[in-house]
């Protein structure tokens, strides 16, 4: 029974860790130790952190710091002129949905491209496969 509970936290911490990333580092890093703990078995904790961290108002540089991390997940793959073109992307950034879907959409075609699971499976990208 624990090890299911614990498997089912993992899977929505799959779904939603890079758009709590998006908000808190310090929110992703608490709630990835967390689960990293074998002990660790409540649920109830575990989604008021997901939560409280979910509800964390934007931050511009929080935001354009969550997608560098996520690009050097996959930058391996990126020709040159998709690393320019990401950069400038994050020197323009303001918080508006049409940059959120351009950084995004490069993103998901480096992720298909490297084949990066945990990108893929995740609600990151949830915006541009609609």
């Amino acid at each position: 029974m624990a090890q299911n509970l614990k498997l089912e936290m993992k899977q929505l911490w799959a779904k939603k860790k890079f758009s709590v990333l998006m908000k808190s580092e310090e929110q992703y890093t608490t709630i990835t130790n967390l689960l990293k703990n074998p002990r660790f078995e409540d649920e109830e904790l575990f989604k008021k952190f997901l939560k409280q961290a979910l509800a964390i108002k934007n931050d511009r540089i929080q935001i354009i710091r969550s997608y560098y991390i996520i690009f050097e997940m996959v930058q391996s793959v990126a020709k040159l002129d998709e690393k320019v073109q990401f950069l400038n992307y994050l020197d323009n950034f303001e918080d508006v949905p049409k940059q959120h879907v351009s950084i995004r959409t490069l993103l998901w075609t480096l992720a298909k491209r490297k084949n990066s699971s945990p990108l893929l499976r995740s609600e990151f990208f949830d915006m541009i496969k609609e």
